[in-house]
């Protein structure tokens, strides 16, 4: 099978799904779907006397095992910005709260500092 991008950067550093486009542009999978079947004689057993390596089980294991390192790659990493997102934001949250409760407090003790002065 002819490889399109065969100097890609299949990077899995989780900053997007494009490792997986890539793995997938590069060995022609763009909007294919089914399996390709020519390769299997009738009296093979799936998985038995298996040789990898240049062969179309070792080119599927390949494949897979960068398609799996992308993926992984990609929802870990996304998972980690979501975490440190959500730190972001309780911090933020939290420094909000602590300002708003400050103004309030303020605004109630000139409040009272008003009344007092039309009380005088």
């Amino acid at each position: 099978m002819k490889r399109h991008n065969e100097n890609k950067n299949y990077s899995t550093d989780g900053r997007g799904m494009g490792g997986l486009n890539a793995i997938g542009e590069s060995y022609g999978l763009e909007g294919q779907r089914g399996t390709n079947t020519g390769n299997i004689q009738q009296g093979d057993t799936i998985g038995a006397d298996v040789q990898y390596g240049d062969s179309s089980a070792g080119k599927l294991l390949g494949r897979l095992e960068l398609l799996e390192k992308a993926f992984y790659g990609y929802v870990h990493g996304h998972q980690d910005r979501l975490k440190t997102r959500y730190k972001e934001s309780t911090e933020l949250e939290s420094a909000f709260t602590e300002e708003l409760q400050v103004i309030k407090q303020g605004l109630r003790e000139l409040a009272q500092q008003v009344e007092d002065d039309v009380q005088e």
